[in-house]
């Protein structure tokens, strides 16, 4: 239920009270229909003064307005006030709500509205006012501002200054002059001196900014409009190969048996395109070595709770999957098993002496190919948990970055990446695990679930978000056919999300020897805060823009899927011969083609929009 609404009483000045603009369609709770009034409009409720007390030298003059409210909440415009004191030799009260003080004392002022009255005590001092009520001289009778419009762009700044006038429109020095805007999310309002402020703009939309100075005020619409997104000179891309060499997933093949391998995991795993997996080495290496032949090539876990001891790892581990391996990794989130031990110690001394030893023996084996191998540092499940661990022997740093069911860039630059380096420095990173899982309403290993039409927006924008801050490689978790995690369910189908990645890596794929990639002369109007994109190259010197919102696909707490868009124009300074767009979180196939545009209007949703650009 809303809280009544006041009748308010300002000090030195009026205040301007609009109608409200959206009339109540039922009555407030616990109104009769009798009591809602004439035309369906409830009475005044209260009226309260403020500022309350009130308080001056003899012969000052203030001036008093009213702000009322009715039972709905709903501002009433231009009440009718009767107004009064209990002694006038001490002060008077004209009926237009002046209050002229005249004699040493108190009394109190009353304000009546539809016979409801409250009152606010008034205090006179001995001391004359230094000029006299009838010229008003020290009554406030206007305030301007050096504008009443301001069209600024998201970030930009600009300041208003406030001028204050009495009755002969004489400027007033030493008036407070105080500051506000109607909505903060759009225009932000900060005072810089006692006249002026800083106005700065957060996002797009209308405010409106008020100075007010002796119950005097005045207005300036701000209008905010999304950035233009402008590369001057050109943005150079990067690779498009060079993205799908980023794109993994952890795999769990020894998780699978013969028959699940051999028709469900390894064609699937071939059918995605995927040329980088995560996995274990022990008992299934000729399963990685198979894979390998398909390009398909493995970054391996080494853990003591699979076998794996540093002394004889490269005989027995490494040596013989070489042909798939390209990357040894330390053990796995030692740091929520406490009851982990190597040599008799555990987490984090027990995984500093395996980590060491592991470095160790690969960096100083006799075939320099296993020499050449980077060495990735252990994984954490907790993120706070590197500084215990501290810094260990490694070539590459590695996270389990998990994004609980939030954006695919959830904490990765404020949570993720600064929890690398206690242990690896500013190496590069690689995120051996992170993903969604689908158990929606119940979740996983502590984490919310969502739908596996949020996870196929989410899938991309996991790669694309990692790439474009700098990790150089990332797995999603997990390709093994799980009920839970899997981007193929338990009975051996793929879902929404497997083909995203596949879709994804089939439109993007350019292998081949290495090229510097060209700059793409664009601009985007109307682009939101939340517009994130990538600029990708072919070999054939076609573009890729892509384009998505950093907004959730998927709401964890209803269960509900949700979806987002908004719309831009791209302007290309760059000769342009066509277009194509594609959303391969939804499908291979083009959305719309458009043959030499100079500009076009696309909507961006919450997933990757892709822009096939072919230059002329």
């Amino acid at each position: 239920m809303r809280s009544p609404l006041v009748l308010m009483v300002a000090a030195l000045g009026a205040v301007n009270c609009a109608p409200s603009s959206s009339p109540a369609t039922a009555p407030a709770m616990g109104l009769t229909d009798a009591a809602i009034g004439i035309a369906g409009r409830p009475p005044l409720r209260v009226v309260t003064l403020t500022p309350a007390p009130i308080s001056g030298p003899i012969g000052d003059s203030v001036i008093v307005t009213a702000r009322a409210t009715d039972a709905r909440g709903h501002t009433v415009s231009s009440p009718s006030v009767t107004w009064s004191t209990r002694d006038t030799t001490v002060a008077t009260v004209s009926a237009t709500g002046v209050l002229h003080l005249r004699r040493k004392g108190s009394t109190q002022l009353l304000a009546t509205a539809s016979g409801i009255t409250d009152s606010a005590a008034v205090a006179v001092g001995a001391t004359t006012a230094a000029s006299s009520p009838t010229t008003g001289a020290s009554i406030v009778a206007s305030v301007h501002l050096s504008a009443t419009t301001a069209t600024l762009t998201q970030g930009d700044t600009t300041t208003l200054t406030a001028t204050v006038r009495d009755t002969a429109g004489a400027a007033m020095s030493g008036q407070t002059v105080t500051w506000s805007t109607s909505n903060a999310g759009v225009a932000k309002v900060k005072a810089s001196t006692a006249k002026g402020a800083l106005i700065t703009a957060i996002a797009a939309g209308s405010a409106v900014v008020t100075a007010s100075s002796g119950g005097k005020s005045a207005t300036a619409t701000v209008t905010v409009s999304s950035p233009k997104h402008v590369v001057t000179g050109g943005e150079t891309a990067k690779s498009a190969d060079g993205f799908v060499e980023t794109i993994g997933v952890a795999t769990h093949i020894s998780y699978a048996s013969a028959a699940t391998y051999a028709t469900v995991l390894r064609p699937l795993l071939i059918q995605s395109g995927v040329r980088y997996i995560r996995d274990g080495a022990v008992g299934v290496s000729a399963q990685l070595n198979e894979l390998a032949t398909h390009g398909i090539h493995s970054t391996v876990v080494m853990d003591p709770r699979i076998g794996i001891n540093p002394a004889t790892v490269v005989d027995s581990i490494i040596t013989p999957v070489l042909n798939s391996i390209i990357a040894v990794e330390g053990p796995n989130e030692w740091d929520l098993k406490p009851d982990l031990k190597w040599e008799g110690q555990a987490f984090p001394a027990g995984e500093r002496s395996f980590q060491s030893e592991l470095y160790t023996a690969v960096k100083s084996a006799s075939n320099s190919a296993i020499r050449d191998l980077p060495v990735l540092a252990p994984s954490l499940g907790r993120p706070g948990n590197s500084s215990i661990l501290g810094s260990v022997p490694c070539d590459e740093g590695n996270l389990h970055s998990y994004q609980g069911g939030s954006l695919p860039d959830d904490q990765l630059t404020t949570r993720w990446i600064p929890s690398a380096l206690p242990v690896s420095g500013t190496k590069p990173i690689v995120v051996t695990e992170t993903g969604y899982n689908f158990a929606v309403g119940v979740g996983a290993a502590g984490q919310p679930g969502v739908s596996a039409a949020a996870a196929a927006k989410y899938a991309p924008r996991v790669y694309l978000e990692y790439y474009n801050h700098g990790i150089a490689r990332t797995h999603l978790y997990v390709m093994y056919p799980d009920a839970q995690w899997g981007l193929i369910d338990q009975n051996g189908r793929p879902r929404a999300p497997y083909y995203a990645i596949q879709n994804t890596i089939s439109l993007l794929s350019d292998p081949g020897s290495h090229f510097t990639p060209g700059a793409l002369s664009y601009s985007i109007d109307g682009a939101p805060s939340t517009l994130h994109h990538t600029l990708l190259e072919k070999r054939d010197g076609r573009f890729y823009l892509i384009l998505w919102l950093n907004a959730s696909s998927f709401n964890t707490f209803t269960h509900t899927d949700l979806s987002a868009e908004s719309p831009v124009t791209i302007s290309f300074q760059t000769p342009v011969s066509r277009v194509k767009t594609y959303l391969p979180s939804q499908s291979s196939d083009v959305q719309s083609t458009v043959d030499a545009p100079t500009s076009m209007s696309v909507n961006v949703p919450d997933q990757a929009l892709v822009l096939e650009i072919t230059p002329k």
